[in-house]
């Protein structure tokens, strides 16, 4: 429970774990907190109605205790601060979707926030990160097309150092992905939703790419949810209409009208410097008013998808690729699970550091279903490098993610191959690099 609980708060809200860190959000919260606004006590006035606050939970061996009180920077009533949250390692981001300012960039550093108000309901995100003991705001975050009721921070997704925000409200007519700092300034579909890719490099964050469906139409609420997992992320579109039952890989999305609002999923992927659409996906039994892709939720290969008003009566689980066709039982709802076959060890594989006579090699946790990662030895030149199984590679302990290869020659060439291996099936991910001279 909340250290101010108090009537109509609606602690737990939202809620994210991560480890030994729980981050609950409570955007009916009434409190005015100080400027100081990260505390272990919460504040009890009621004099800012609904500005919402946010609560640190630590775990230290099996007894929790709250670690932080968190206010947004530029609190005001009825902002609902802490309505959608993401946690990872000692970053926690905060979403106010009801946030005013007009402001269109991001301010980096503790403390940061804009006072304006001419921005209604444009919405805006924070960002803190655990310092010790103490946590610390990094950033404030607005949207680059930042105008009202778009409702920037609807849904926030956090991976390391990768920030996703959905604006399920946003207006812009565009179809297409743009990396970099650009963003659709158009208001020609509304509420057809959109997503900011934002990525920190030290202490400050910037935009990385501004995301819309490639089948965008009004009223979609693209990125309604979203889940980031590694270099993969997936966005739900409960209103999508699309009559497909299949699923597509690497071409734009049909633009074709069929079931209203039975919904989609889309996956993305980042591939070095670059988001690309990967991946659009329709249930087998596609109906009208499903909403599948209301909450979405992705980890390493495999991805789950809820459609809360889907309508079969079936109350056992099917195992493989069918699902039921009844419509007997309105709204029951269903969850569906795929999984990603071609890609079970998915590292974002990089030359960490290197020396004279070393490579560091490092990869991302998001190691799906795998539980053994292995290193090959290195082979010199431009020849095909070893497989996993060949003599001499080595197998890493669990949750390593990333290991050095010494001893070798000073500016030569080198190839490498990282494997993951789930039991049954494995893959690798190859690389190459020269030594320093």
């Amino acid at each position: 429970k909340g250290s101010n609980s108090e009537t109509s708060d609606q602690f737990a809200s939202s809620l994210q774990l991560d480890g030994n860190t729980l981050a609950v959000g409570v955007p009916k919260e009434d409190s005015n907190s100080p400027t100081t606004t990260i505390t272990p006590t919460a504040a009890t006035d009621n004099s800012l109605p609904d500005s919402g606050a946010v609560f640190i939970f630590d775990r230290n061996g099996v007894a929790w205790s709250q670690g932080a009180y968190i206010k947004a920077s530029n609190v005001r009533s009825y902002k609902d601060f802490g309505d959608s949250l993401a946690v990872s390692g000692d970053t926690v981001a905060v979403g106010s979707w009801a946030e005013d300012s007009n402001q269109t960039t991001i301010s980096n550093g503790a403390g940061a926030a804009s006072s304006n108000v001419t921005g209604t309901d444009s919405g805006a995100v924070y960002v803190y990160r655990r310092n010790g003991s103490t946590w610390i705001q990094e950033a404030y975050i607005k949207a680059s097309n930042s105008e009202q009721n778009d409702s920037f921070s609807s849904s926030i997704a956090l991976s390391g150092g990768i920030l996703a925000v959905g604006a399920a409200l946003e207006d812009s007519s565009l179809t297409t992905i743009s990396n970099g700092t650009l963003s659709g300034m158009d208001n020609g579909r509304t509420q057809s939703g959109a997503i900011y890719i934002f990525n920190r490099t030290g202490t400050a964050w910037a935009q990385q790419a501004y995301i819309k469906a490639s089948n965008s139409r009004q009223d979609n609420n693209f990125g309604h949810s979203i889940s980031l997992s590694g270099s993969v992320l997936a966005v739900g579109v409960p209103f999508d209409d699309n009559p497909n039952n299949t699923i597509s890989y690497g071409i734009p999305a049909s633009n074709a009208i069929g079931p209203l609002e039975s919904g989609g999923t889309f996956l993305f992927k980042y591939m070095d410097p670059n988001w690309y659409e990967k991946t659009y996906i329709k249930p087998s039994n596609n109906n009208a008013g499903n909403q599948f892709g209301y909450a979405v939720s992705t980890s390493g290969d495999s991805l789950a998808v809820s459609a809360p008003q889907e309508d079969s009566n079936q109350v056992t689980i099917t195992n493989g690729s069918t699902s039921s066709m009844i419509t007997s039982s309105p709204d029951s709802g269903a969850a569906y699970i795929f999984r990603n076959m071609d890609q079970l060890f998915d590292p974002n594989l990089r030359v960490l550091t290197k020396t004279s006579n070393s490579v560091t090699l490092a990869w991302g946790a998001n190691l799906g279903t795998t539980s053994t990662v292995k290193v090959a030895p290195a082979i010199s030149g431009d020849a095909t490098p070893f497989d996993c199984n060949a003599g001499g590679s080595i197998t890493l302990g669990a949750g390593a993610t990333s290991y050095t290869y010494s001893g070798l020659a000073s500016n030569s060439r080198y190839g490498f191959r990282v494997c993951g291996f789930d039991g049954s099936t494995s893959s690798g991910r190859v690389i190459w690099e020269t030594t320093n001279p």
